[in-house]
């Protein structure tokens, strides 16, 4: 509550941010995991069904899924051409 009326009400606010470098990388995949495409083992899928269920395609997401190539491919390789890293502006 203001005790009087007023034109403006001003906030500033200060901000300290840590940056740091995160490793894309810093992950272990399961030998079955590898390669993509993969299948995962029956008690991972128990588990993954909320994850693994999917709704009707829009026209543009499955277009854009046709544009991923389904060659078998190393996983790390596979993320990294489905998602190129970005450059600092």
């Amino acid at each position: 509550m203001f005790p009087e009326k007023t034109r403006e009400l001003r906030i500033e606010v200060d901000l300290l941010a840590e940056m740091a470098v995160f490793n894309r990388f810093d992950f272990f995949l399961e030998p079955y995991a590898q390669k993509i495409p993969f299948s995962y083992a029956a008690d991972e899928r128990c588990e993954l069904v909320p994850y693994l269920q999917t709704l009707p395609l829009t026209p543009r997401f499955q277009a854009c899924l046709e544009g991923i190539s389904r060659t078998p491919l190393p996983a790390v390789d596979f993320l990294m051409a489905l998602n190129p890293p970005t450059l600092p502006t």
